[in-house]
């Protein structure tokens, strides 16, 4: 466990120097979905605080058994309706907002969100198309929810290198709407396989489970 981590922080800390960016600027979310919480917890004896969770269950069994009150819990599955007001309870980010039917659920006093774009345009995928990024982004802003930055999901790929052109068109859906509102500052983009040239198009957040914790138990 330590040794994963460590490897991510390191290939994290390569990428942003391979970028001409501060690695100091790019947050490591590490996936625990379907991970024991001993090995959640082994990532937090290393310093790991912020985690990602996909499912609404799985999310609110890990609060009710009581892990450190000072983790950062990040949504990164896919939202249903019904299960807006527990996963906006517990999750300090919600990085899966992908449609614009999710905005009557939404609670006031909820978290802030990431607006998840469809950059491979996968039909069995959710997200938004890149086009529409401007006019959705002030649809859910009117709503009264703060967007803060986008995230993607793009095809599956072998080779990471082929993944590039997919980060790369997420950065700039990503600077264009940063350029018209400061409070956007996140582009959650790569995983396990391809982290390291996500970073190197632009993310300033990753989302890493298997690199991290080894298979999922």
């Amino acid at each position: 466990m330590a040794i994963g981590l460590r490897s991510v922080q390191e290939s994290i800390v390569a990428a942003a120097k391979r970028a001409g960016v501060d690695p100091s600027g790019i947050s490591l979310i590490a996936v625990s979905k379907q991970q024991s919480d001993e090995s959640l917890l082994a990532a937090y004896d290393e310093g790991q605080r912020r985690f990602g969770e996909n499912r609404q269950q799985a999310l609110a069994a890990r609060i009710d058994r009581g892990l450190p009150d000072d983790i950062e819990w990040h949504f990164i599955g896919r939202l249903q309706r019904r299960k807006v007001q527990s996963v906006a309870t517990h999750a300090v980010l919600v990085q899966s907002f992908d449609r614009l039917e999710l905005i009557p659920t939404w609670p006031h006093d909820g978290p802030p969100v990431l607006l998840q774009f469809n950059i491979g345009e996968e039909p069995q995928k959710g997200g938004f198309r890149a086009e529409e990024a401007e006019a959705v982004a002030a649809q859910v802003r009117d709503a009264g929810i703060e967007v803060v930055g986008v995230m993607a999901i793009p095809p599956f790929e072998r080779e990471p290198e082929r993944s590039r052109p997919h980060f790369a068109a997420l950065r700039a859906v990503f600077d264009r709407l940063a350029s018209d509102d400061p409070l956007i500052t996140v582009c959650s983009m790569g995983m396990s396989n391809d982290y390291p040239v996500a970073i190197e198009e632009g993310a300033t957040m990753v989302r890493v489970g298997t690199a991290v914790f080894g298979p999922r138990s």
